[in-house]
């Protein structure tokens, strides 16, 4: 089925401020959460700003959370999914990584944290000068559940700090009490 896009012309205001949140690299605010209840169109401004985002070159990865789905339900790939999609967009990441995956075969099915440190974190520190990069998770509030989904956001806001990632992480999601915590 066809993904929700922006009608061409109508939220341009709110796709240009994400726009430029995420290219800017003097921001000191590496993290930005966009939401809204459910029908807001969160998803279709993340679908476009996504394809945005690819035709400039700035896009390092998406993943788009679905209740229920078999796999982008789940958290387990979260990860995995977005250091593949960094290996594309990102070639001098693709060298670190795929040496991440070779050292430890297991690595996509270990616990997240292990996920991000040794397909993310670690190949952006090896490449040194990686070009920025932005990172869109939609749907958080649709992954497997509240605990896990407090686990992401634990996990993405160590990263905030790192002055070794030139990275942009936009979270969208409905604005629940465990989230906006």
């Amino acid at each position: 089925f066809p993904q929700p896009k922006c009608h061409p012309e109508t939220r341009t205001k709110l796709l240009d401020n994400l726009y430029n949140w995420a290219i800017d690299l003097n921001s000191h605010h590496s993290i930005h959460w966009l939401h809204g209840p459910a029908g807001a169109g969160k998803s279709a401004v993340m679908q476009t700003l996504c394809r945005r985002l690819e035709e400039s070159g700035w896009l390092g990865g998406s993943f788009f959370f679905k209740r229920g789905h078999s796999t982008c339900g789940s958290a387990k790939v979260l990860f995995p999914t977005l250091a593949y999609q960094l290996a594309f967009h990102r070639h001098e990441l693709m060298g670190p990584i795929s040496r991440s995956v070779e050292r430890d075969l297991s690595v996509v099915g270990r616990c997240m944290d292990v996920q991000l440190k040794n397909l993310i974190l670690e190949p952006f520190k090896l490449a040194g000068g990686a070009s920025p990069s932005v990172l869109l998770i939609d749907g958080l509030d649709e992954c497997d559940g509240h605990n896990i989904q407090r686990e992401i956001l634990r996990l993405i806001g160590s990263t905030a700090d790192d002055p070794h990632l030139a990275l942009r992480i936009l979270v969208a999601s409905r604005p629940e009490p465990h989230i906006r915590e």
